[in-house]
């Protein structure tokens, strides 16, 4: 798969399993491979998640999207693998075993750490004779806590290097 044959494939598309399906065939690789590839070259934030049996077996984000691989990729205090969450679409919608295109969810549904009101989008396919399910998750540009919107003058905890020396009874001198 070169990476320039493969910019030119998904240049302005709306990413969903069928345009990577297609690259998948025009390179003879498995969707998965397709979709690694992909992650490799988009700045988006982007996590596969491959489950069997409702438990995650493991993750893998674009480089935009890797710090929200590694949380699913942790194991649990007891050692065990992280369960898919209970409200995502793969879980709920267990009657169809395709959604190419995606379904838009809270982001906090798989992430919890995310803003309010931040939209995802969750593809996946489900295969019966392997019994996995490949989630693809494409999230917006992450939004840091110092671009957040304040509606209020309250800074969530955050604040300034001079406001805590002076708290801490070390004024400035001058």
């Amino acid at each position: 798969m070169p990476a320039d044959d493969y910019r030119r494939q998904i240049q302005g598309a709306t990413i969903d399993l069928d345009v990577l399906g297609a690259c998948a065939d025009r390179y003879g690789v498995s969707m998965t491979s397709a979709i690694l590839k992909w992650l490799e070259l988009t700045p988006q934030r982007a996590v596969l998640v491959m489950s069997q049996n409702g438990i995650v077996q493991w993750a893998c984000g674009s480089e935009s999207g890797k710090w929200l691989s590694m949380h699913l990729n942790k194991r649990l205090a007891n050692v065990q693998r992280r369960p898919l969450p209970a409200m995502s679409a793969t879980r709920l919608d267990t009657d169809t075993n395709v959604d190419r295109l995606g379904t838009p969810i809270d982001a906090r549904i798989w992430f919890p750490q995310e803003t309010d009101g931040m939209v995802a989008r969750e593809m996946r396919i489900a295969s019966d004779f392997y019994r996995q399910t490949m989630t693809l998750l494409v999230l917006p540009p992450e939004v840091k806590p110092w671009e957040r919107d304040k509606t209020d003058d309250d800074d969530d905890g955050l604040e300034n290097t001079f406001d805590r020396f002076v708290r801490n009874g070390q004024p400035p001198v001058r």
